[in-house]
C-alpha cells in the first residue's frame, strides 16, 4: 500500500476532475474519492508505556504497604490517608465514660447540665409543660473551667 501526502483535498480532487475532464472521461464513470482515516493504535500509546512501567508498580508498592486506596484499608493498617482520621487509635465508641460525679465544683452549671441530659432523654414530659426541643447548648467560660468536661457528660 502507498501513501501519498496531497496537501488539501479540495485541491486534489479539483485536480483530478480536469484531468478526467482533459481525458475525456464521461462525468459517470469519474474515479471516486474516498478518504480513510486510520489510526495506528502502538504508536499512539507509546508515549505513554515509560509513564505506566514506572506508575503500575509504585501503585501496586502502595497498596500492598498501605493497604490499598483511600477508605480501603483494612483495620487497623496504617494508611497515608488515615491521618486526621475521627478515630485513629481504632476506638469508635461514641459513648463517654465521663460521669456527673466526675466533675468537682460546679453545682450551678452542673444542675442544668443534667436537667438538659433528662430533657434530650424525656421530651415527652417537658413537651406537657410546652418546652421545645432545644437545638444545642452553648458553654461559656474562661480556659480551665471544666467546659469540656461538663461537654462529655451524659
Amino acid at each position: 500500500m502507498v501513501t501519498i501526502n496531497l496537501g488539501r483535498a479540495e485541491a486534489f480532487e479539483q485536480k483530478l476532475e480536469n484531468v478526467q475532464n482533459e481525458l475525456g472521461i464521461p462525468p459517470m464513470e469519474h474515479i471516486p474519492v474516498q478518504y480513510v482515516n486510520e489510526t495506528d493504535w502502538l504508536s499512539e500509546l507509546l508515549p505513554y508505556i515509560p509513564s505506566l512501567l514506572f506508575l503500575i508498580p509504585l501503585l501496586m508498592v502502595s497498596r500492598s504497604i498501605g493497604g490499598g486506596l483511600p477508605g480501603a484499608g483494612g483495620p487497623g493498617g496504617r494508611n497515608v490517608f488515615s491521618i486526621g482520621k475521627a478515630f485513629p487509635s481504632g476506638k469508635k465508641d461514641l459513648k463517654s465514660t465521663v460521669k456527673f460525679a466526675d466533675v468537682a465544683g460546679l453545682e450551678q452549671p452542673k444542675a442544668e447540665v443534667m436537667e438538659f441530659v433528662d430533657f434530650l432523654k424525656t421530651p415527652e414530659k417537658y413537651a406537657k409543660l410546652g418546652a421545645r426541643v432545644p437545638k444545642g447548648g452553648l458553654f461559656v467560660g474562661p480556659p480551665g473551667t471544666g467546659k469540656t468536661l461538663l461537654a462529655k457528660v451524659g
